[in-house]
């Protein structure tokens, strides 16, 4: 890794090309335990191996678990829910703009990425169906009861 670095580096000085290298990570993807060096070097600066970096809003775990950007995607989803909960909750407003309220704040933070952790654990996507059923209760004003099917079934949503 580190000789192809050194080609990089060369590349980089004959293109003109600056990096920032205090934005620069590295990351090993893998279940094994692997015999890895300390660090790498990129124009005389160490770049360290991380256990989980984020890219392009994404968090990656060395062992592809997703957990990580779930969770964060979760707590922002529901922050913006709390901050939305007056207008969600007002029986002045119509279903139709409380559906587009929901699908374009808060179900869009809550999907985004999903092409890439779609294959996480049940019991991590629940997570997020927890956030999606508290947000179709207070949408359609539905006793606590009504079942997943049902709310979905009213606002016309997928299911994650």
């Amino acid at each position: 890794m580190q000789k192809q670095l050194k080609i990089l580096e060369m590349r980089l000085r004959n293109w003109r090309i600056k990096v920032n290298i205090s934005k620069t990570q590295a990351i090993i993807f893998t279940r094994r335990k692997p015999k890895i060096p300390d660090h790498l070097n990129l124009f005389s600066e160490d770049i360290y191996y991380k256990q989980s970096v984020k890219y392009l809003g994404v968090t990656f775990h060395k062992q592809l678990r997703y957990h990580h950007h779930v969770e964060a995607a979760r707590n922002k989803a529901l922050a913006r829910f709390i901050h939305l909960y007056p207008l969600l909750k007002s029986p002045y407003i119509r279903l139709l703009l409380k559906k587009i309220l929901y699908t374009s704040v808060i179900r869009s933070q809550m999907t985004y990425g999903c092409e890439i952790w779609s294959n996480a654990k049940f019991q991590i996507i629940r997570r997020l169906h927890a956030i999606q059923r508290k947000v179709s209760l207070t949408i359609t004003g539905a006793y606590y009861r009504t079942t997943n099917k049902q709310l979905q079934d009213m606002l016309e949503i997928e299911s994650f």
